[in-house]
């Protein structure tokens, strides 16, 4: 919990924006001194032109210094490189992979609470719950998509006002969700979703790997690609209850008020 907070300190959703433009200058000098140099420039040639003595009139004296200052206009410009840009503002991409493999149905044990929750459940409350949940706080901000994965990949729609597409969300599939492929999901979500590259990756998962390319290996693609990858470990550090009896050896048959005598290895 306390992970995720961080990163909602650090990390709106898709918002279609009208087009907008830019006039965009590439003046490498200073805008003082180019200011300054064009007023230098305007009060020369205004200067030149009331001192000079010419059979020509007032009028054509007056054309004249008007041509010239904006022949000089145009120079100007044409150094400064004016550059119209049309451009559409959009909010960053923020990308959410939910691992719902078999392993996050373990109810695990902490020692704060004796409340009993599966792994799949706190993932659901991390991003779901309160009035405005974690998951709509970042959509504030960013175009948030939410994929969950097992051994397959599956794009959310968590933009549903109504609480039951989000609900079946978080609830393991079925048998064939038994594996987890965390790296390979990291790789889907940097190479082959389609949009713009994300700003970040948060994954919550508990981190058991079983098929296809390691974290690791995920962990160098996205440094590749400048995206950073946080990752939310869920689960309790404490193991969970292990115990197993084994080498059974018991009488298969016993009466009512028979001593029975049991042999087994408890492991």
């Amino acid at each position: 919990m306390i992970a995720l907070s961080l990163l909602s300190v650090f990390l709106l959703g898709q918002t279609e924006l009208p087009q907008q433009w830019r006039l965009s200058w590439h003046w490498t000098w200073p805008a003082w001194l180019a200011w300054l140099l064009g007023l230098a420039a305007v009060l020369g040639v205004i200067f030149i032109y009331s001192r000079e003595i010419s059979s020509a009139g007032r009028k054509m004296r007056a054309l004249l210094m008007t041509l010239r200052l904006l022949a000089m206009t145009l120079l100007m410009l044409m150094l400064a490189q004016p550059t119209v840009e049309w451009f559409r503002f959009e909010e960053p991409r923020l990308l959410v992979l939910i691992d719902r493999s078999g392993s996050m149905e373990i109810v695990d044990q902490y020692e704060a609470s004796t409340r009993e929750i599966s792994r799949l459940e706190t993932c659901r409350e991390l991003l779901l719950a309160g009035e405005q949940s974690v998951l709509d706080r970042w959509r504030d901000k960013y175009q948030v998509q939410v994929v969950a994965f097992d051994k397959q990949f599956i794009v959310l729609d968590m933009l549903e006002e109504s609480n039951k597409p989000r609900a079946q969300s978080f609830v393991v599939q079925d048998e064939t969700s038994s594996g987890t492929r965390l790296g390979d999901v990291i790789d889907f979500a940097l190479r082959e979703l389609p949009g713009p590259t994300p700003i970040a990756l948060v994954v919550l998962t508990d981190g058991n790997v079983t098929d296809g390319a390691t974290l690791e290996q995920a962990a160098k693609q996205a440094r590749r690609m400048r995206v950073p990858l946080h990752t939310v470990a869920i689960g309790s550090e404490r193991k969970p209850p292990d115990l197993a009896v084994e080498n059974l050896v018991v009488e298969e048959v016993v009466f009512p008020g028979d001593r029975l005598q049991v042999e087994a290895t408890v492991r």
